[in-house]
This record gives structure tokens, sequence and C-alpha cells, in this order.
């Protein structure tokens, strides 16, 4: 039996959303959120490690003013879904 999968993955449950605004001291925004199946997950380009139950969490290092974040998730059958947006960080104590 071979499954074609023509599909790319699914992305959900994401934080931070397109827009936000994170304000903490440690120049660090955490990305988080879940693949619908196994997947390779790559957050601008660094790879990201997902669970076993599909969650992923990422810090990603930052400077002050808007940021860009780029995910690229490849399922197993080599389909890939991308998703780019800006938040905005401020180094702040919350």
């Amino acid at each position: 039996f071979i499954a074609y999968d023509k599909d790319g993955p699914k992305i959900e449950e994401l934080t931070p959303e397109n827009g936000d605004i994170i304000r903490n001291l440690d120049k660090r925004i955490t990305i988080a959120g879940k693949i619908n199946e196994k997947s390779t997950i790559k957050i601008n380009d660094k790879l990201a490690i997902q669970r076993p139950d599909f969650t992923f969490e990422y810090l990603l290092g930052v400077g002050e003013g808007d940021v860009t974040i780029k995910i690229e998730v490849t399922d197993q059958a080599g389909n890939v879904t991308k998703k780019e947006f800006t938040v905005k960080y401020e180094k702040k104590s919350i």
C-alpha cells in the first residue's frame, strides 16, 4: 500500500501572530505552534524540533523593531507550506 500525499502540511495554533508586539528584556521571541503531520520545520532557516504530539517551540533571537518571521514546513512526502509574517519587538519589562 502506497499513500499519495499531495497536500502541504497545515500550520495550526501559531503564536505570535502577524502584527503582534512582543515586549520583554531577553531579546528573544518564542514561536510556538502545531503542524497537522510529521514534518521538518524551519524558522528563519533554522531547524525547529517537532515533538511527538506535532507541536513545536522555538526561541528566536531578535533585535528591537520589526522582526520578519519565515516559517517553512516540509512533510515526509516533500510538500512544503510557507508562512511569513512580521511582529514588533520592544525591549521592555512587562
